[in-house]
């Protein structure tokens, strides 16, 4: 696999192991792809990855009360069957 398919697997891994009523930020799953094996990777390129699999319905914003202003992501049924 090329490495943006691998890059937006791992999104998915890690939107889906989160259990929070609430999405992950952009910023938190740029800190997290590094255990996936994508150290460095800065929080514009995982919104770029998260607005993509936004237009697939393969996540969904899900913005916590805590921070309207700030976008939060949660996986979708759709996004865990590409898992």
């Amino acid at each position: 696999m090329e490495r943006t398919a691998l890059l937006r697997a791992a999104i998915l891994r890690i939107l889906d192991a989160n259990n929070s009523r609430w999405g992950l930020s952009p910023n938190a799953v740029a800190i997290m792809l590094a255990a996936e094996g994508f150290a460095g990777t800065p929080e514009s390129e995982a919104r770029e990855h998260l607005d993509w699999l936004l237009d697939h319905r393969w996540v969904l914003v899900a913005n916590s009360p805590l921070d309207p202003t700030g976008r939060h992501y949660r996986i979708t049924a759709e996004g865990r069957h590409q898992i």
